[in-house]
């Protein structure tokens, strides 16, 4: 979980080593790339709040598969898609 007032990104101390990794690099995008945007991510869901929820998750989930997976396996997978 990003904590965005606090610039903290907690993590269950119990998961694999690899879930860990990607959680980092997970919140890491959101620090870097949605940190000045304003969203609220409790309020009523709404046609338009989904959306944008939806594309910083998978923006987020990019940043962490282009951070962690190797160059030519993540090409490889990009070809399967």
């Amino acid at each position: 979980m990003y904590i965005k007032d606090e610039k903290v990104i907690v993590i269950d101390p119990n998961l694999h080593p690899y879930k860990k990794r990607h959680l980092i690099a997970h919140g890491l995008a959101h620090h870097l790339f949605h940190k000045n945007r304003r969203s609220n991510y409790f309020r009523e869901k709404d046609f338009l709040n989904e959306l944008k929820v939806q594309r910083k998750e998978r923006e987020a989930e990019v940043f962490a598969a282009y951070l962690l997976i190797p160059e030519e396996k993540l090409n490889a997978i990009l070809k399967q898609e």
